[in-house]
């Protein structure tokens, strides 16, 4: 990736993960936990550098504790260390999730946080609770998706099915086109050439 490139991708992230957006984001957590295409903070850091990775962060961190009132008690250096601890101890997590945990945080969904007492070590302790949460939410969605797939193969297999009397109607037909031939009406039957005649009628 050229360096205009990593500018440009940089710009959008940016625009499109914008903090204010936080709650906007966990409206919909089905969309932050299972979409499998959100940028993660492991490629973040790959692609557009870890320095691109921890400004993001910063931003998403001084802005949920703005919100709270206590964007003055913290400082860069604390927020740039918590950045780059996320960064690298939850690269697994994408951008969505990120916000949609600081949105639960400041919700109160892993416990009450003072006006004007959020702090670093609040934001960064409560990641372990809320990967437990999105793991469990995860593999929902995973065993959802198992049973989509397996509803969709079961209708695919009812399409193709029959009761006993059409079987041997089928078979009595295939018999036929085969003078009594059993291997010959056996394949006639896999080759399902009813269906055929079926269309073309």
């Amino acid at each position: 990736m050229s360096e205009a490139e990593r500018v440009y991708w940089r710009q959008r992230i940016f625009h499109f993960y914008n903090p204010s957006l936080q709650a906007t984001v966990a409206e919909n957590p089905g969309w932050c936990y299972c979409n499998d295409k959100l940028l993660t903070l492991k490629r973040f850091r790959e692609q557009l550098g870890a320095d691109s990775a921890n400004a993001w962060l910063c931003l998403q961190l001084n802005h949920t504790a703005k919100s709270w009132g206590s964007a003055d008690g913290l400082t860069s250096d604390q927020l740039q260390a918590a950045a780059a601890a996320i960064a690298v101890a939850y690269g697994e997590l994408n951008l969505g999730e990120v916000m949609l945990y600081l949105c639960y945080l400041l919700a109160g969904r892993y416990g009450k946080v003072a006006f004007g007492a959020l702090t670093v070590d609040a934001m960064v302790s409560n990641l372990p609770e809320f990967m437990k949460e999105r793991n469990r939410e995860r593999g929902r969605y995973e065993r959802m998706l198992e049973d989509a797939a397996r509803a969709r193969e079961a209708a695919e297999h009812a399409k193709h099915c029959c009761t006993r009397e059409r079987y041997l109607e089928l078979r009595a037909l295939a018999l036929q086109r085969t003078n009594g031939d059993e291997q010959a009406a056996r394949e006639l039957l896999k080759q399902r050439f009813w269906l055929e005649e079926e269309m073309n009628k």
